[in-house]
């Protein structure tokens, strides 16, 4: 290895310094971008709660009302159309 002048080294040492501190500003920024992702998924787990949760208790209504009224179950598309997106609608409304 050869010597470096007084200069070089200076220059190298200087370079090493911003090297560093650009390796500590991107470890602070991986660290937020993995907090901020893993809140993300918190969320989405949630919601992904939120809507299965709604459409067992609208299933579970719909199970109920045909039994106490069976004109419920005649087929009726608007009805059926209704029944199905209503639960789905009201879960989407409480994840936001």
């Amino acid at each position: 290895m050869k010597v470096k002048s007084k200069a070089e080294l200076k220059v190298l040492v200087k370079e090493n310094k911003s090297l560093r501190t650009t390796l500590s500003e991107l470890k602070q920024e991986f660290s937020r971008a993995m907090k901020e992702k893993l809140e993300m998924e918190e969320d989405l787990n949630n919601n992904l709660l939120k809507l299965g949760a709604g459409t067992v208790v609208g299933a579970a209504i719909i199970k109920d009302r045909s039994v106490l009224f069976p004109e419920i179950t005649t087929p009726n598309l608007t009805q059926a159309l209704f029944i199905i997106i209503a639960p789905v609608v009201v879960s989407l409304c409480y994840t936001f």
